[in-house]
């Protein structure tokens, strides 16, 4: 669907993120609607950084990057967008492990998986060690992340593959 969505009630903000989930509706025109009018402050709250996916966003990068210089902690999804194949994983993209590298970040990969429903209890996340890629090339990091979170996954997996992780 093609539009602009209004959010008047924490149930039309629900409404639409189940929408999503389900991929019911125009992702990109959601994600900039939820980052004006009355649910802006909760995404200013937990700091958000708004991302393209059909371009490179090289200020989302730059925001990300300052971040970790700062000793600050992102959130990142390398794979790119949801699995929803009979896949553990989907490849990884390298701008995780670019910027761990970058910035001599560790990364803490976790998983989670379960049934997702919105505000209901089902999903379990599993925390890995910390690593450091910073002696790694990329491609090497790449697959060594992608390792320890499929590991992660597989032993809490118990429903849809979906997955986390923090720089």
């Amino acid at each position: 669907k093609q539009g602009r969505y209004k959010f008047n009630t924490e149930n039309d903000v629900k409404t639409i993120v189940e929408k999503l989930v389900k991929g019911d509706v125009n992702k990109e025109e959601i994600k900039l609607q939820l980052l004006e009018g009355k649910t802006k402050l909760f995404f200013k709250a937990i700091k958000a950084i708004p991302v393209d996916r059909k371009h490179t966003s090289v200020s989302a990068v730059d925001t990300a990057i300052k971040i970790l210089k700062d000793n600050g902690v992102i959130s990142l999804f390398p794979e790119g967008t949801r699995n929803k194949t009979n896949k553990i994983l989907l490849p990884f993209k390298f701008g995780a492990v670019s910027m761990a590298q970058k910035t001599k970040s560790p990364i803490v990969p976790f998983a989670i998986t379960g049934d997702y429903k919105l505000f209901r209890k089902g999903i379990k996340i599993e925390f890995g060690e910390p690593i450091d890629i910073s002696k790694m090339e990329l491609q090497e990091a790449n697959e060594y992340l992608m390792q320890k979170v499929e590991e992660l996954i597989k032993k809490n997996i118990n429903g849809v593959k979906q997955w986390d992780m923090f720089l």
